[in-house]
């Protein structure tokens, strides 16, 4: 292979076109040049696409606050109209779905405005005529992900002007004008993605244009540093490295895979203000063949990449469905399952989190006013109860959305429990078959098969235990679903092939090197973890390899509001790999 080098030219070019569009400036005299004369016009399009569907949502959502103050019966506060936002405006807020078709459209017509470029310069035997399957797939799934990131963007936005009313005792009128001002809204946002979704664009072209191309064998990483940011050290490092046309590169440090510059699959610290480019890597004999032959060669890769249109998301998704319940290989195999669940809804899932967090805030300075004789004890309280019930409830929904996603992988709960015994606890039992949707069904037709059990109501703490070939799980009256499904997590560590040795290799990886201490206060002085850096001391307990608290407490606080388990993304992707692929 080598290099071409008045391929190399044009991608310079294009280089110095990214640097341009992103300081919002469009050189007409240079896109002329490199026949792309039509790009400006459709940032343009799309920029106003996108600030018309912003004004609208901001429309919306004050209209929506107007008429949901005309209807009330009495004045709202601005806790009550919290609520309503919360759980009902959102819902009807329709710019996930207009966003998507302006970005498809706006996608579509620059990835092959500037592929038909690309192509033209790399050899004028083979012209641009459509874009690949693959290509089509990745313009819908991108679509669809950029208007739904946007759209939660917004809302938590929203959110922070009523809580910060909310907080500061402000009116409603407040909240009115303070969602006018919303940065959210305004023009430069529009400007912003528009520049950014052609710098995405032309990416995505110049893969599809090597792919395309017959002469072309693989692709260059060419470093290119933006005026005014400062350069990223493993894009540096990467300069110059060459790979086959349908493979990755993968970024020195974070070992983020990439097929180029600002693929929207890296993490926003690898992709967000990258300013490199692509290199073909060409093979001049090739360029030598005839036009048939070479017309032959790209139908061959087309028709390949019309059979497999998925995208890197829709393969990874397709893979980990294939391989739900077969045997574990490695403690990799769970936490990448747990990455590629997890990645679907992160987001949304921070957004929840988001809330939450925002709401305690407002309880801690109501507490911290009623020390200072800022507010009454009444008004305290009813702070306390209105915070924590919208917490409870936000933490509800970030569990529904959990196991939304992880019910499109396999099916959960839809077995019974044929094995309680029938002297158990009734009200236990109840109490797990109302729960038992947090289990994976293979996991509970494994425990039918494997062990019996029998639920014991207790004054004592919860537990588990065999005794006699029988697992016993032992709740209380206070806190019982929690407990329930805490302990359940053991019983299926000895009841479900696999489930212990998984959370041993979790386990020792996180706690190596750490010394065995004892848990102290509230818990006996025999209870002993190795602490690693879990967000709580119990999860690192320590049973001798006999159990492991990794799934129980894991499953357990992904329930609670006031919970820090969600900074922990390791364990999050343990604890849903676990959910997914076990």
């Amino acid at each position: 292979m080598v290099n071409y080098d008045a391929i190399d030219n044009l991608i310079d070019t294009i280089n110095i076109l990214v640097e341009k569009v992103n300081e919002g400036e469009f050189e007409k005299e240079l896109l002329g040049q490199l026949g792309m004369k039509n790009i400006p016009a459709f940032v343009e399009t799309f920029e106003k696409d996108i600030s018309s569907l912003l004004l609208i949502q901001r429309s919306y959502y004050i209209n929506q606050l107007k008429k949901t103050v005309i209807k009330a019966e009495k004045p709202l506060t601005i806790e009550e109209l919290f609520q309503y936002y919360s759980n009902d405006l959102f819902i009807g807020d329709d710019f996930r779905i207009n966003m998507s078709k302006k970005a498809s459209d706006f996608l579509t017509a620059t990835t092959k405005d500037i592929s038909k470029t690309v192509m033209k310069s790399l050899d004028k035997d083979v012209s641009f005529k459509r874009l690949s399957g693959r290509s089509v797939s990745w313009i819908k799934e991108w679509s669809e992900d950029l208007a739904n990131l946007m759209k939660i963007s917004t809302q938590s936005e929203v959110e922070g002007v009523l809580i910060k009313a909310l907080s500061e005792g402000k009116g409603i009128q407040h909240v009115e004008l303070a969602l006018k001002d919303l940065p959210a809204f305004d023009r430069k946002r529009a400007r912003t993605t528009a520049i950014t979704e052609v710098l995405t664009a032309a990416s995505v072209a110049q893969q599809e244009a090597f792919e395309q191309s017959p002469s072309v064998e693989g692709k260059k990483w060419k470093h290119s540093g933006g005026k005014g940011i400062e350069p990223r050290s493993s894009h540096i490092e990467l300069s110059g490295k060459v790979v086959q046309i349908n493979e990755t590169f993968t970024i020195p440090g974070s070992g983020e895979l990439a097929k180029y510059p600002r693929d929207t699959d890296l993490s926003a610290s690898e992709r967000i203000h990258c300013h490199c480019a692509l290199g073909p890597a060409v093979n001049e004999e090739i360029l030598g063949w005839t036009k048939e032959d070479k017309e032959k060669a790209r139908k061959e890769v087309m028709d390949d990449l019309d059979k497999n249109p998925y995208t890197k998301k829709q393969k990874d998704a397709k893979k980990l469905a294939n391989k739900v319940g077969q045997k574990i290989k490695n403690e990799q195999d769970i936490l990448d399952a747990g990455e590629v669940v997890y990645k679907n809804i992160e987001s949304k899932v921070n957004f929840y989190t988001r809330r939450i967090e925002r709401l305690k805030k407002i309880n801690d300075k109501a507490n911290r006013d009623l020390i200072f004789d800022k507010i009454t004890a009444k008004e305290q309280i009813r702070t306390r109860f209105l915070t924590s019930n919208l917490q409870e409830k936000a933490a509800e929904k970030r569990l529904e959305l959990i196991f939304s996603e992880l019910k499109k992988i396999r099916k959960f709960g839809n077995v019974k429990m044929l094995n309680i015994l029938d002297n158990s606890d009734l009200y236990l039992k109840q109490i797990l078959i109302n729960n038992k949707k947090y289990f994976p069904a293979s996991w509970i037709t494994e425990s039918n098969k494997n062990s019996v059990l029998l639920l014991n109501l207790t004054k004592e703490r919860g537990s588990q235990q065999l005794y006699k070939g029988v697992s016993i799980v032992s709740a209380g009256v206070h806190g019982t679903k929690s407990t329930i499904i805490h302990e359940m997590m053991h019983h299926f560590e000895i009841s479900v092939p696999g489930f212990l040795a998984a959370e041993k290799l979790f386990y020792e990886r996180r706690t190596k090197g750490y010394d065995l201490v004892q848990l102290g206060y509230p818990y006996d002085d025999q209870e002993i973890a190795r602490l690693d850096k879990f967000v709580i001391g119990y999860i690192g307990k320590d049973y001798a390899g006999t159990g492991y608290e990794i799934m129980s407490v894991g499953l357990q606080e992904m329930m609670e509001a006031d919970t820090r388990i969600f900074s922990d993304t390791d364990y999050i992707h343990f604890i849903i790999g676990m959910l997914a692929r076990l």
